[in-house]
């Protein structure tokens, strides 16, 4: 009977650590899930903010008066 008895305080000693390792392993994804959405939202924030409020970039010059197939695009240095 003595037996019996240490056998079932090991089992839930044994359940109630894999309800702590559970516990933390959701927990863990639930953070890693939460900080995901951070990111997604800080990104779609400067996203939307290029999009409502684009950066001028500088105007190609047509360079060449030749065949439309000789004509190149110039941009001025320093606008990459």
């Amino acid at each position: 009977m003595a037996e019996i008895c240490k056998t079932k305080s090991e089992s839930c000693k044994q359940i109630d650590d894999k309800k702590e390792e559970l516990w933390q392993l959701v927990g863990n994804r639930c953070c890693d899930l939460i900080d995901f959405i951070v990111r997604m939202k800080s990104s779609y924030t400067s996203i939307s903010a290029n999009i409502l409020h684009p950066r001028p970039y500088p105007t190609p010059r047509l360079v060449g008066l030749g065949k439309a197939r000789d004509v190149k695009m110039s941009y001025p240095a320093g606008s990459d």
